[in-house]
């Protein structure tokens, strides 16, 4: 804001020149105050020693001694309540009842409003932060009661509903009016933004719902009472909220006390984000940089992976290049210096099997790179909330794979590879089948000399058992050289995409899956099936040989079939892309053309038929649906799947 002469010289001006980092220029911070005395006054502040009270070394006591970390890494507190605070608190039920009944007539008249309050406390009630009281009783304890508050600017949330813990009780004191506040953790708001100025690159973030990440004890519920029923027609409903809440008075004491144990908690396994975390929190608020992007985006992600890591939740890395997706995918040993060094960096905290593809069109941080101005940035959706489908994004457990040749350091290796090596790998690019490979390496494997006294006239299972293992052995070590290495070491293979089905070598020598279906009732084959490369010959001809054992099955049933012995990495994908050989094209039915109507109750020599009079394509342009002119009038039908002059 621009000051006048006349203001300047009435106020005392102080200029402050800091060094914040040694690369950084020095930077001159201007600070304009009424009077000397209020830079004095602040210093003094900020070096006299704090004296606890002796309510708020009550409720610190409170918070050490009954405060309990959950299995599954929540934290559970109790209100630091006075004493004879049952007492002291009269009937606050019928107020409750009375603002909701007011509510409700409210609502009627917004439906919108109505709508978006709803989905509030549905979501209350999902994540099981209230839950209902099915023993009334008597009326002791506290009902909250409740409005909303609207903010249509939010890009978050645009309605949120406040529960008044200052409601006062027919004794005329309330809820707020029998609980400690206890000591204020919060910091020094204009010191945490002078800290944050040191750094280069700054970035601030939230703890989601915080207040309603702490869970109250079940004894302390009762004091959080509200009155709730979805529509007029239905009886109201006593509810106890089970969380932290906000408007009751103790609520930032304990969200910020908890945030404070969960650093200690965690120091001795995460010491840098314990210490973020105890200096660099204003509330829910995380402000803090670093300098250099790197530095920054691998610190962030450090962290959200360290708030989350107790709480069983995915996380996962966004890009819109498939190349560098094949990067990422591939062995950084593949690649050169420069590409080999960043895939390192990133893996290290983002491993390959998190990482999706995302349209260049739906991607937030092209929005960056390409530049955009100031005012379409205020309400650019994307930027701010990423793309539409993001929310109710369902991940799958299988990862898809990428491929890619750039950057790909070129290799001079030298091979020295046994005959038999070399007449498996033609047998099989030539072979039709699998059946008639395994044949052919089992009769050449009894040309060998260990196995000359053999004189059968057909070959024994034995042979063909070992002719199979010869060539999946054989496909195996081209495919997967690096994991056989380190697996036969007993080193890991974070470093590999196969890490997410934690290979290991059966007793037949073959790279298998592991996992914890040992236990199964289920063939040893199908608790650790092998595991095939993606691509290649010998995968085509084993998806081939399940397909015609299945009679000519869809992709699922032919998948279902492999998967009792083999498990082929990114196994949809290339059952579907080797099945698509065999599909022809059908051409989609005519106006005036006669076809039978399919009835399960009669023989289709009996069935009656019906002449096509109307065509209902899909979104592909195929016919699934057509109209037929009957004898008894016009209906609508399906084609059959298996006989297009059927429906």
């Amino acid at each position: 804001m621009a000051l006048s002469a006349a203001t300047q010289e009435a106020m005392w001006l102080r200029q402050l020149h800091c060094e914040l980092w040694p690369s950084l220029k020095v930077t001159p911070i201007t600070l304009y105050c009424d009077n000397q005395s209020a830079i004095k006054l602040t210093e003094d502040i900020e070096e006299s020693p704090s004296v606890v009270s002796t309510e708020d070394q009550y409720c610190l006591e409170l918070y050490k001694q009954t405060t309990l970390r959950q299995a599954n890494g929540r934290y559970k507190v109790r209100l630091p309540l006075k004493e004879n605070f049952k007492q002291s608190l009269g009937l606050s039920k019928p107020t409750a009842v009375a603002q909701f009944h007011s509510l409700e007539r409210k609502l009627a008249q917004q439906p919108k409003t109505a709508g978006q309050y709803k989905d509030f406390i549905n979501e209350y009630k999902d994540l099981g932060h209230m839950s209902l009281v099915e023993n009334k009783g008597s009326e002791h304890g506290y009902y909250l009661p409740h409005h909303c508050v609207t903010r249509e600017h939010s890009e978050t949330t645009k309605l949120r509903v406040v529960f008044n813990g200052s409601a006062k009780t027919s004794t005329g004191l309330s809820l707020n009016d029998v609980m400690y506040t206890g000591p204020n953790l919060q910091q020094d708001l204009q010191s945490l933004i002078l800290k944050w100025r040191r750094f280069r690159y700054v970035y601030t973030a939230d703890v989601e719902k915080m207040f309603r990440n702490i869970d109250i004890f079940e004894c302390d519920r009762k004091m959080q009472k509200i009155i709730w029923r979805d529509t007029h027609l239905q009886p109201l409903q006593e509810y106890e909220l089970t969380t932290v809440t906000y408007g009751t008075k103790a609520a930032p004491f304990l969200a910020m006390m908890t945030l404070k144990q969960l650093a200690m908690d965690e120091r001795s396994r995460f010491p840098r984000a314990a210490e973020i975390t105890e200096q660099a929190f204003y509330t829910d608020d995380l402000i803090y940089g670093a300098h250099s992007i790197e530095e920054g985006c691998s610190m962030l992600f450090s962290k959200v992976k360290t708030c989350l890591g107790n709480n069983n939740i995915k996380c996962y890395g966004w890009t819109d290049s498939m190349v560098t997706l094949g990067w990422i995918q591939g062995q950084p040993e593949k690649w050169k210096p420069f590409v080999s060094n960043r895939v390192k960096q990133i893996v290290q905290d983002m491993p390959p099997n998190i990482w999706r593809y995302v349209k260049s069109e739906e991607n937030p941080a092209d929005c960056a790179s390409r530049g955009i101005s100031i005012k379409r940035l205020e309400g650019h959706s994307l930027w701010w909330n990423g793309p539409s489908w993001l929310p109710s994004y369902k991940h799958s457990e299988e990862t898809q794979l990428y491929f890619t040749k750039e950057e790909e350091k070129k290799q001079y290796l030298v091979n020295i590879i046994q005959s038999k090596d070399s007449i498996v790998k033609e047998i099989i690019e030539n072979c039709s089948s699998f059946s008639r490979a395994i044949r052919i390496v089992a009769w050449i494997l009894r040309l060998l000399p260990k196995n000359k006294d053999k004189r059968e006239r057909h070959l024994t299972l034995a042979e063909v058992k070992e002719a199979k293992l010869k060539i999946i052995s054989h496909v195996q070590e081209e495919e997967f050289s690096y994991e056989i290495e380190k697996v036969k070491r007993k080193e890991s293979i974070h470093k590999s995409k196969l890490i997410a089905l934690n290979p290991f070598l059966g007793k037949d020598g073959l790279v298998r899956v592991g996992g914890r279906l040992r236990n199964a009732f289920i063939s040893e084959d199908m608790q650790h099936p092998i595991l095939i490369s993606h691509t290649g010959r010998l995968t085509n001809l084993i998806i081939d040989q399940a397909h015609k054992l299945t009679f000519h099955g869809g992709p699922r049933l032919t998948l279902s079939l492999i998967r009792q012995k083999y498990w082929i990495v990114g196994n949809n994908r290339a059952v579907k892309r080797q099945l698509s050989k065999w599909q022809r094209p059908r051409e989609n039915l005519k106006v005036q053309d006669l076809v039978a109507i399919h009835d399960p109750n009669l023989p289709p020599g009996k069935w009656a038929m019906g002449r096509v009079v109307e065509l209902h394509p899909g979104t592909d342009n195929i016919v699934r649906v057509v109209s037929l002119k009957t004898k008894n009038g016009i209906i609508k039908r399906p084609i059959h799947r298996s006989n297009k002059r059927t429906c």
